[in-house]
């Protein structure tokens, strides 16, 4: 993502504090979700011309302004 860095986990016990976790079916999404955090998963294979409309409609969800066309392009 433009204007963000990266945070390095050396610690096999620290996760950083987030509200929503975006990832593929992995051990760190379990781990999240355990603690509570809301987890959205997409499938591995997930189409690059989709995530426009996935970032914008994630964008809408979080500011709290969920728009009626607004839908997420996958099951999860």
């Amino acid at each position: 993502m433009v204007g963000q860095q990266w945070q390095l986990i050396d610690e096999p016990d620290h996760f950083p504090a987030v509200d929503m976790l975006i990832s593929y079916p992995s051990t760190l999404a379990v781990e999240y979700e355990t603690v509570g955090v809301r987890s959205l998963l997409h499938p591995l294979d997930f189409p690059v011309d989709k995530a426009r409309v996935l970032a914008t409609a994630l964008c809408h969800r979080l500011a709290g302004e969920e728009r009626s066309g607004d839908q997420i392009p996958f099951q999860s």
